[in-house]
């Protein structure tokens, strides 16, 4: 090939360039937010990118306010051309924890609730379970309906369900764990919904949600193993009050009653032996976010045994993929673990090698 073949190529190759600020002719290029020009997704693809990513922040080019505004534009679109077929995308995406965030899935579904179709508003609210698996996501939805329609007889019984789908125990966990979200509280919810419990223990649990404990007539409803759990709670709560917790009962309170962090008085969280009794029974999401705390207070420390509790849990593919962690939230937890200080808060904490390590291979498992 000699050099004039060589500059022809070249001289060819330009003519068949197509400027950024053009479209490719031909094509079924658009103008975008940038200025120039790319190909088009569907109504569809824009549906489902909008469940798996939502929209956090905008970007150089829009606002997160006009992304939001476009999301949503085509989440009505693809509701008015097949509702039942976002349904389905909405329930695959949660099923499977395709996202980081419930939020949009949750939001779509509080659309679907407001359909003009009964049919559609039906199987929509009978899907609420299986998208809010626990009360912050059911505060979440409600908020979301409260902006977009009425609380309808369909929508009161839909949320009935969804408390009285629970066993008793599981129930009063989400009271006691999850008690108010989004400006909204089981009491706020329980006094619209209007639900008829047909069996005593459930009369018993709405009064604690609305009333609090209020001494062993409350619970006489319940189950022995229901009253002794709402007991606990309160016993150690009271604990938050003295100036020096007696620290042998709280970690037996938790420990045999499994008690939640979120229960615990503020005050008890400074405590290594209280963090140390949490790590028994912690969800995988509750032990991913309070890493750093863990390691603050000192219970995380190279070959501690908590630091091994931690290891093996987050080399476990099983409880990984059971746990429906997604790959963007161990990420995030782990680039601020590593960096040795949270988003809020002036606290601080060095980072273990052994947990960073964890969760590096915890990402790619997810």
């Amino acid at each position: 090939m000699n050099y004039s073949t060589t500059l022809s190529q070249a001289s060819q190759r330009r003519r068949t360039w197509t400027p950024q600020g053009t479209p490719i002719p031909g094509s079924s290029q658009v103008l975008n937010s940038a200025g120039g020009y790319s190909f088009t997704t569907t109504i569809w693809q824009q549906l489902r990118r909008f469940l798996v990513l939502g929209t956090y922040g905008g970007t150089y080019y829009i606002s997160e306010k006009d992304l939001t505004y476009d999301n949503l534009t085509t989440v009505d679109r693809c509701i008015a051309e097949d509702p039942l077929r976002v349904l389905d995308q909405v329930l695959e995406v949660s099923d499977l924890g395709l996202a980081p965030s419930q939020d949009p899935a949750l939001l779509v579904l509080a659309k679907l609730a407001a359909s003009p179709d009964v049919d559609i508003r039906r199987a929509t609210l009978d899907s609420l379970g299986r998208v809010a698996r626990h009360s912050t996501a059911l505060f979440h939805f409600v908020k979301f309906v409260h902006g977009i329609r009425g609380w309808g007889p369909a929508m009161r019984k839909a949320v009935a369900r969804w408390y009285f789908n629970h066993t008793p125990l599981e129930l009063a966990y989400q009271l006691t764990k999850y008690k108010q979200r989004d400006d909204w509280s089981h009491r706020d919810i329980l006094r619209l919904a209007h639900p008829h419990p047909r069996l005593p223990v459930f009369d018993s649990l709405f009064a604690y949600a609305v009333r609090g404990y209020t001494g062993s007539k409350m619970t006489a409803g319940l189950p022995l193993h229901v009253a002794e759990y709402l007991r606990a709670v309160t016993d150690i709560q009271a604990q938050g009050d003295r100036d020096e917790p007696y620290l042998p009962l709280v970690t037996r309170l938790i420990r045999d009653y499994r008690l939640p962090r979120e229960v615990l008085p503020t005050e008890l969280l400074t405590y290594p032996d209280v963090w140390e009794a949490l790590l028994v029974d912690m969800p995988m999401m509750a032990m991913l976010r309070n890493l750093g705390n863990m390691s603050k207070v000192g219970l995380l420390k190279p070959f501690s045994p908590a630091v091994k509790v931690v290891v093996d849990t987050f080399s476990s593919e099983v409880r990984v993929r059971g746990a429906r962690l997604h790959p963007i939230q161990i990420l995030l937890a782990a680039k601020t673990y590593e960096s040795g200080h949270g988003l809020r808060g002036s606290g601080t904490w060095e980072p273990v090698r052994e947990v960073l390590d964890a969760l590096n291979g915890a990402f790619y498992r997810s």
